[in-house]
């Protein structure tokens, strides 16, 4: 059953300044989920952007390498910081569930790692429709509950199942959904992450549903 009284957190956070080998390849590895996003949105007419649950920009500012990008958090700190590090990118502090305040509209929706901390995701699903264009696009990963067994006190974590019915319960469309694996390559490895080829970056995301966490493309109906 999904939980709905779940409070959005702010103490989960990619540091600002990775400096912990550990703290690099979670930095790494969110930065490779926006350039798969990045990726497979160029493949449709996406010009504008917003990006949910943006925290200090790091993602953003590779989306705005491509697209008009906008980031929106609720954490007042990370976009201040997020402000001075990427002055020429627009930062809003909001939460994902007040979207319908941003008056702009928008090609396609990007969450990262995020959607699992929000109390209402099926009021976001719904609000996000109502901000994006005739024709655009969702895309978003969160951690597969049947890897992590839900035992982050700071996650409402989902199986693929219920995520797939949630997004269609909000009119969305799947188009192409991947998992990750090899979460602890790096680790294990002792690989640096600036070290792996792009070549070889799409190795980590595969066409199923068995891995660490989802990444899903969605259509708007």
């Amino acid at each position: 059953m999904l939980l709905s009284t779940m409070n959005i957190v702010d103490t989960e956070r990619i540091p600002i300044d990775p400096k912990t080998r550990k703290e690099k390849v979670q930095h790494y590895l969110h930065m490779m989920r926006y350039e798969k996003a990045i990726k497979e949105l160029k493949k449709f007419n996406v010009k504008k952007v917003l990006d949910v649950g943006c925290g200090h920009g790091h993602g953003t500012n590779i989306l705005s390498k491509h697209f008009d990008v906008i980031g929106i958090d609720k954490n007042r700190k990370a976009i201040s910081e997020a402000k001075s590090l990427y002055p020429h990118i627009r930062f809003v502090c909001l939460a994902a569930e007040k979207i319908l305040n941003i008056e702009e509209r928008f090609d396609a929706i990007i969450c990262m790692e995020s959607i699992e901390h929000f109390s209402n995701p099926k009021k976001f699903l719904l609000n996000s429709k109502r901000i994006l264009k005739k024709d655009s696009y969702l895309f978003f990963s969160t951690p597969n509950r049947e890897i992590f067994g839900n035992t982050n006190p700071f996650h409402n974590e989902f199986t693929f199942n219920e995520v797939r019915d949630l997004i269609e319960a909000c009119n969305y469309k799947i188009l192409k959904y991947w998992s990750r694996h090899n979460k602890f390559d790096f680790l294990r490895h002792n690989i640096i992450p600036s070290l792996i080829k792009d070549s070889i970056k799409d190795f980590y995301f595969t066409e199923d549903s068995k891995g660490y966490e989802f990444l899903i493309l969605c259509k708007k109906n």
